[in-house]
């Protein structure tokens, strides 16, 4: 009888973070489609997006674009799962794609950046996606844009690349060490008869978000690099990513021109499609 309080506990933990996951997978990812259905999707569109990828540090990374390549740039990074077509809403509006270049990457380990293949260092993914800017000929440089784990990273090529950019918006973004709690079905889920049934992007996200804290922490003393711009976006019953994200947001950016918060007092994690025309509005603002 003395192992049925523990079994319990672990069931109770192996379910709440299939549910966690899995809730995950379909709210908030929307892995790569095929070109039939893109070109499905964009049938009638007068624009249609590219499919373009490029070779850094012995990885291959895709990448999607829409728009004058001339005109001012714009680069969503998604969170954990995802991939580049999580933005797909705003490649459709032709009240951005007018005025701006829209790129969406697959980051690495997701859709056509080697799905599965994890990448868990935040350095090395920034250093991955950070080729993309130097493909814009606007005389503006490129805005960022980070949902949820897209955060920290845009926050890391800002750190890293600080004359790349020309600001950040952070959607919803997972920076603060502190937020990141220990979850522990997650070694449950690296093993490997676990990984086997499960799709390559769910394995990517489990093993960039393990050791996510520890990566968060190494950032700490980088924040006062960005020297750009930045607007972070928050709901206060984000029940994903805490809205305590946010406090951490404005101490940490000491050398910033511009250090705006947007609050969203009913809202959830979902911003970039829940709160599609505030988060349009400020790209516009920003891709001058």
């Amino acid at each position: 009888m003395k192992l049925i309080g523990p079994l319990v506990y672990k069931i109770i933990l192996v379910l709440f973070g299939l549910y966690v996951v899995f809730g995950a997978l379909t709210q908030c990812a929307s892995f790569s489609m095929t070109e039939k259905k893109l070109k499905k999707e964009f049938k009638d569109a007068p624009l249609q997006p590219q499919l373009l990828t490029y070779e850094v540090g012995g990885r291959t990374i895709g990448y999607a674009q829409i728009g004058d390549i001339n005109k001012p740039m714009i680069v969503f990074v998604h969170g954990s799962p995802g991939s580049w077509n999580a933005y797909i809403d705003y490649f459709k509006d032709t009240a951005l794609t007018n005025h701006v270049c829209l790129v969406s990457v697959d980051r690495p380990g997701y859709g056509n950046s080697g799905a599965g293949e994890a990448e868990p260092s935040m350095q090395a993914q920034a250093a991955m996606i950070a080729p993309i800017l130097a493909t814009s000929k606007a005389a503006t440089k490129p805005v960022l844009v980070g949902h949820s784990l897209g955060g920290p990273i845009i926050a890391r090529m800002a750190m890293d690349f600080p004359n790349s950019m020309s600001a950040l918006v952070f959607l919803a973004p997972s920076i603060d060490p502190a937020m990141e709690k220990k979850e522990y079905y997650r070694y449950f889920l690296k093993l490997g008869a676990v990984q086997a049934i499960m799709p390559p992007e769910m394995v990517a996200s489990n093993l960039e978000l393990m050791p996510l804290k520890g990566e968060l922490d190494k950032m700490i003393p980088l924040w006062q690099n960005i020297r750009v711009p930045c607007t972070i976006m928050h709901g206060k019953k984000d029940m994903l990513v805490p809205y305590g994200n946010v406090p951490f947001y404005e101490k940490m950016l000491t050398n910033v021109p511009k250090k705006e918060v947007v609050t969203f007092e009913n809202e959830n994690h979902f911003i970039p499609w829940t709160q599609y025309d505030v988060v349009k509005k400020k790209l516009l603002e920003y891709a001058k």
